[in-house]
C-alpha cells in the first residue's frame, strides 16, 4: 500500500495592533465568519476570534494567510478534525502487513 504522509509545516504569526494578522504555514482554512477564523497549522487547529474578521488573502501553495478586523484572541486547539478523521479511517480500513 502506497501511503503519502502529510508533514507538518512550521508556522509563524505576525499581529499588528490587533487589526491585521499574517500567518505562514497554514495547511487549510477550516471555516470562517465575521467572528471566528479556524485554520489548520502544523496539524493543530488555530482559532482567531474577534469582530468584523475578513480573510484578505490565502495562498494554498505557500500557506500564507492575511486576516484583518478586530482581533480579540488567538487560541490553539489539539489535533484538527481532518487529522482525527484520517486517524479513524486509517484504523478502520488498514490491514496488518505480515
Amino acid at each position: 500500500m502506497d501511503e503519502t504522509k502529510r508533514t507538518a509545516k512550521a508556522h509563524s504569526i505576525s499581529l499588528k495592533e490587533r487589526k491585521s494578522m499574517t500567518l505562514t504555514g497554514v495547511s487549510e482554512i477550516i471555516s470562517f465568519d465575521e467572528s471566528c477564523v479556524s485554520l489548520d497549522v502544523s496539524d493543530h487547529q488555530l482559532n482567531i476570534y474577534g469582530s468584523s474578521l475578513h480573510i484578505d488573502s490565502f495562498s494554498n501553495d505557500s500557506g500564507d494567510v492575511a486576516v484583518s478586523g478586530i482581533i480579540d484572541s488567538i487560541v490553539y486547539s489539539g489535533k484538527t478534525q481532518a487529522s482525527y478523521r484520517k486517524g479513524i479511517l486509517k484504523r478502520l480500513f488498514s490491514y496488518d502487513e505480515q
